[in-house]
């Protein structure tokens, strides 16, 4: 939220026909930790969480010395199939691309999804 409300495409006024807007996806919001009976237990939690600001970069100190996998879901309807392997190339992360799963692939097929890979890094 905090994050969305620095960006014009994703203020709560903004429409299809701006310069710039964006689908929340995926985001969460505070308002449905109240809403949602499934994620009123978190509420606290995610409070919490959404009070750091400090987070530091999830992705600094991948290099040479540190192992890195993706899985590329070739007609993924959310990420862009290009987008996902130039973020896979700037980390240096070794693709392992499919259309047998979509976006949904982790969630669906997760035993899988996590055996391509623990085994694209070694383990």
């Amino acid at each position: 939220q905090r994050v969305s409300e620095t960006l014009d495409g994703f203020a709560p006024q903004a429409t299809p026909d701006d310069a710039e807007f964006y689908l929340t996806g995926e985001h969460i919001f505070p308002f449905q930790f109240d809403e949602d009976p499934a994620l009123r237990p978190f509420k606290e939690v995610a409070e919490e969480l959404a009070r750091n600001d400090d987070w530091r970069n999830l992705y600094a100190g991948l290099g040479a010395s540190t192992s890195a996998a993706a899985v590329v879901y070739t007609d993924d309807i959310f990420v862009p199939r290009e987008l996902s392997l130039e973020t896979a190339d700037a980390l240096g992360a070794t693709v392992y691309e499919t259309a047998a799963w979509q976006h949904d692939g982790l969630r669906r097929h997760g035993r899988d999804v996590i055996g391509v890979l623990m085994s694209a890094v070694g383990l």
